[in-house]
């Protein structure tokens, strides 16, 4: 807070909003994740918004104007997890496709709807999953044992 700003007017929280191609098709997606429909805004049978929930997360969803490209994403959301070995054999029997290495050189590789498999890089040692979702935004989910995120 910057000494003429006054705490009532300082930024205190932050939603990301993600555009899709099908709102409920993402919100269907999300629902694996555990996230459930808080709001949503519907015209002529199709959710145009969304608002959903997990726990202490928040994400908006937004119908996208234009056609996704899942090559061109420039957001990555992450997310926590208490048991990432454990969400990822649940993402696994709901039937997201199993991407298996990130990076891995292969015309099978998938781009949406896949899940890839758990890295342990150094800021998350207790390991991270990689999910892309239906229109293949990049997920990050981490389970912080051993590096707790700050409240």
């Amino acid at each position: 807070m910057t000494p003429t700003q006054s705490a009532n007017s300082a930024v205190n929280r932050s939603v990301p909003m993600v555009f899709a191609s099908d709102v409920d098709a993402s919100i269907a997606f999300y629902k694996l994740l555990g996230f459930e429909v808080a709001d949503r805004i519907t015209h002529a049978g199709r959710t145009g918004w969304a608002w959903l929930t997990a726990g202490k997360a928040d994400l908006m969803l937004a119908c996208a104007d234009e056609p996704i490209d899942p090559a061109a994403q420039a957001i990555l959301l992450y997310m926590y997890t208490e048991d990432v070995a454990a969400l990822r054999a649940d993402l696994l029997r709901k039937g997201i496709t199993d991407g298996g290495p990130f990076g891995a050189k292969s015309p099978a590789t998938p781009t949406t709807r896949a899940l890839f498999d758990i890295t342990r890089p150094f800021h998350m040692p207790d390991g991270e999953l990689r999910v892309h979702d239906p229109d293949g935004h990049c997920l990050l989910i981490g389970q912080p044992n051993s590096i707790k995120p700050s409240t």
